[in-house]
């Protein structure tokens, strides 16, 4: 969960930071949670939150120093004044309080707020080493000092005994990240770390344009494509597990039993909407649609989210 950087100690990924501070963000934010990642228009807020009297806040976190956050909550402003979500919880009298979260804040930070017509508040964080335990402070602009007083847990996760240390995201694929949307980035890195911290037996590796996941060299479990943009399109990603193919299903491995699936996922990443069984041929690829419930039903599941799907795939090719 924690691993050290030059100027101390970060979360690995800031879907991490993001989690600790929603646990904790009433006992010592004294803010009421509302929601996370709720999309107004293609923007992703952070936290969504409020105040005892039901003032709105927006919470847009960092886990470093980022010189684009003012123009975040700006357009995250414009959605929520213009859309106005949660109506029957906030009172939209009230300005809508927009709150950045980060370790450090570039000097363009500063410049964009004294500019801005909107009020913005920076919260800087800190991850607190004391007594072989770490925890997670704030400094707030009037000099407060706030501590949340559970301590963050340090290893991703445990398995058989065995701490799994989860290795800094690729350059490449944090610069690819970097050109979507914040909402599919924090997915993203979430399938990587769930694939990462699987087995210490699972390895990434970078191939053209793609990680492959191995349980060992001759065995992928899964891949996470990159795919560039162009004028038509931006830049996303695709997800493709190794899963088990019906017996007269011609296009699977023979010898395994195995086909390269690729997931069409929904916006939210919250459903699965169709499968493809993919295989790259010499000239182009060969793609071939699953249908999607009688495959769920041929291999036992009931439910249509990556995570379940993600999970056979990694137990399957680990086993």
């Amino acid at each position: 969960m924690l691993q050290k950087s030059k100027n101390g100690w970060v979360f690995t990924e800031e879907y991490l930071l993001e989690d600790f501070i929603w646990k904790h963000l009433e006992s010592c934010l004294k803010l009421i949670p509302l929601k996370r990642q709720l999309n107004i228009d293609g923007e992703y807020c952070d936290i969504l939150a409020k105040t005892r009297n039901n003032q709105l806040v927006a919470l847009e976190l960092k886990n470093c120093e980022d010189r684009y956050i003012i123009h975040q909550l700006t357009r995250y402003y414009h959605g929520l004044i213009t859309r106005q979500p949660l109506r029957e919880e906030v009172d939209y009298s009230l300005p809508i309080r927009l709150v950045a979260i980060a370790p450090e804040f570039h000097k363009h930070n500063f410049i964009d707020r004294q500019y801005s017509t909107l009020k913005f508040e920076f919260i800087r964080f800190q991850i607190i080493a004391e007594n072989d335990k770490f925890y997670l402070g704030f400094l707030l602009e009037d000099h407060q000092e706030l501590r949340i007083e559970e301590s963050i847990v340090f290893s991703t996760k445990s398995t058989s005994n065995q701490s799994i240390s989860l290795p800094p995201a690729p350059k490449f694929l944090l610069n690819h990240l970097d050109k979507i949307d914040d909402f599919t980035k924090r997915k993203a890195l979430e399938v990587r770390d769930k694939i990462l911290t699987k087995s210490p037996l699972i390895t990434e590796e970078k191939l053209n344009n793609s990680l492959i996941y191995y349980s060992s060299k001759n065995k992928p479990c899964a891949q996470i494509r990159l795919v560039r943009g162009n004028e038509a399109y931006t830049p996303y990603i695709q997800l493709f597990l190794f899963l088990p193919l019906p017996p007269d299903f011609l296009r699977r491995n023979s010898k395994t039993n195995l086909g390269r699936v690729l997931l069409i996922i929904d916006r939210e990443f919250s459903k699965i909407e169709n499968l493809v069984h993919w295989r790259q041929t010499s000239r182009s690829p060969d793609k071939v649609i699953l249908p999607l419930k009688n495959y769920l039903d041929w291999l036992g599941l009931k439910s249509y989210d990556i995570w379940s799907l993600l999970d056979l795939a990694l137990d399957i090719n680990l086993g």
